[in-house]
């Protein structure tokens, strides 16, 4: 037996509820669903090519990075699909230098609706030919970073780089960093899981 139906609402909902509405073969959840805690709801995954950067860094001291500071790497508008939720955001990118000019790296994340930092990864790696002539400065950075949703509401995420002049760029000891490699494949990512 069959029972065909377009809405599914609870004994004390109201008539225009539809907290389950069915179309065809497809049942939609409406946005008033509750999802248990610790549910993956959504995850957004985003890619990050090469390209270069000026060479803006934080201040070398002990005060907060501020989104004016340094040079955005990436960027991306985000909308939470409820309050009551955690956002989980992973971000990997490879920065360095295509001259001689970076001695120490950072990568910062930041949301636009606030000037301070909300975590940074910070270092420094170096790569040679064993005595060759050119000693490449990058950071591979990593960042793991918890929070909670502000609501329902558009804001933008961004990675900012300091001291660093390209992103995903070829590491090559003979003639410093390079874009001219694996035809652009090089690349990293953010991923932002949502959990109820």
């Amino acid at each position: 037996s069959e029972l065909f139906v377009d809405n599914i609402t609870g004994k004390t909902g109201t008539s225009g509820g539809a907290p389950i509405t069915l179309s065809g073969d497809t049942a939609t959840l409406g946005s008033g669903v509750t999802f248990p805690a610790g549910h993956t709801i959504r995850q957004s995954f985003y890619s990050i090519g090469e390209g270069t950067l000026s060479n803006n860094a934080f201040p070398s001291d002990d005060t907060t990075p501020q989104r004016s500071e340094g040079t955005e790497v990436w960027s991306q508008a985000y909308t939470p699909t409820a309050a009551a939720t955690d956002l989980y955001i992973r971000a990997n990118v490879k920065i360095g230098e295509t001259s001689s000019l970076s001695n120490a790296m950072a990568v910062g994340l930041f949301l636009s609706s606030q000037d301070d930092v909300l975590v940074v990864a910070q270092g420094n790696e170096e790569s040679d030919a064993g005595g060759g002539a050119y000693i490449v400065n990058y950071l591979h950075a990593f960042i793991d970073y918890k929070m909670s949703s502000w609501g329902a509401t558009e804001r933008t995420f961004s990675l900012r780089s300091s001291g660093a002049q390209a992103y995903n760029y070829h590491e090559d000891y003979s003639a410093y960093s390079r874009g001219d490699r694996y035809n652009g494949k090089i690349t990293s990512s953010v991923i932002i899981t949502e959990v109820a």
